[in-house]
């Protein structure tokens, strides 16, 4: 009995040594896995689509076996710092992960693995605000909102003609313009040109570069990846510097524009949206650079009987009380 007995009492302790080695082993296979990937450790996907992973990252802290945290920086136009809850498991060398969150505009899905040093993440958002729809531009007059106040009668006194003005402009030329803004949270347009038999579309170019949109506290943002805004700024001083300067354009006046989303970059714009229609307007803040920045162009396409009147409003808009320009889209 007592040589039974002591046999049983190895096996146990052998049993035990065992175990505390495969704890060991995977306590240190978790610490392994926890860390920043970045740069060339990382892959990433929106839907289908890779993206730029310069300037991305993802921390994954594996709490356990079976749960992990992932903290996204940078991937997410609308949070540049998420963290979220997911689910682990592993076969043989490889992680698998799963997880969801909620962001300022809707939520987002993560899934991915983990091998070999290389973390592979594929996410796809999920806008749930009332904005995530397909959208027609109003037709006629009632697609153009202007607000204009100067303080110049002879202007400001013009200034109801200016919305309806530029929304029949509009109409001349084009039969329709659609705006997707899908609840993927990528932004899309199309129009047609009067008696033109198809529409133009840009969507194919919008997906393939994940131009998307966000909402962030009740502005709308049209976003895009940094890494590709650089790239069109090196392309567009290569191909087109001396264009530029010539007009006295420069792209970091463009660049300033936007409002820096961590790793996109955003055109802000103030929204309305009710059930049947939404508002786009931009503020003086947007437009008076942009109009800076346009004078050169369109001021050749002035009657010269209107350019002292286009050069007083020029000097006048700097100090201008109010101005705002919209677009209206109907469902």
């Amino acid at each position: 009995m007592s040589k039974k007995f002591l046999s049983f009492m190895a096996a146990v302790c052998l049993m035990g040594a065992f175990t505390a080695c495969d704890d060991e082993d995977n306590a240190n296979d978790l610490n392994a896995l926890s860390r920043t990937y970045e740069g060339k450790s990382i892959e990433l996907k929106m839907g289908e689509v890779t993206l730029p992973n310069s300037g991305k990252s993802v921390v994954l802290n594996a709490a356990a076996a079976d749960k992990a945290q992932l903290t996204l920086n940078n991937i997410l136009p609308e949070n540049s710092s998420l963290t979220l809850d997911a689910s682990l498991a592993s076969t043989g060398d490889t992680y698998t992960f799963n997880g969801e969150g909620t962001t300022t505009d809707g939520t987002v899905t993560v899934n991915g693995t983990v091998k070999g040093g290389l973390l592979s993440l594929s996410f796809q958002r999920k806008v749930t605000h009332p904005v995530a729809s397909t959208w027609q531009l109003a037709p006629g007059a009632a697609a153009v909102t202007a607000e204009i106040a100067t303080g110049m009668p002879q202007i400001d006194a013009m200034a109801p003609m200016v919305g309806p003005l530029l929304g029949n402009l509009i109409a001349q030329k084009v039969s329709t313009v659609t705006l997707t803004l899908a609840e993927s949270g990528i932004f899309g347009v199309a129009w047609q040109k009067i008696d033109a038999t198809e529409p133009v579309s840009i969507n194919q170019y919008t997906e393939m570069f994940s131009i998307q949109y966000c909402v962030k506290e009740g502005a709308y943002y049209l976003c895009i990846d940094k890494n590709y805004v650089e790239v069109l700024g090196q392309v567009l001083t290569q191909f087109a510097g001396d264009k530029m300067a010539e007009l006295g354009i420069d792209f970091q006046q463009i660049l300033a524009l936007f409002t820096d989303l961590g790793g996109y970059y955003g055109l802000a714009l103030n929204m309305e949206v009710t059930d049947n229609q939404v508002l786009f307007t931009a503020d003086k803040s947007l437009l008076l650079p942009v109009i800076n920045a346009l004078y050169p162009l369109i001021s050749q396409k002035v009657p010269e009987a209107y350019q002292p009147l286009v050069n007083q409003l020029m000097q006048m808009l700097p100090n201008a009380q109010a101005l705002n320009l919209g677009l209206r889209f109907v469902k």
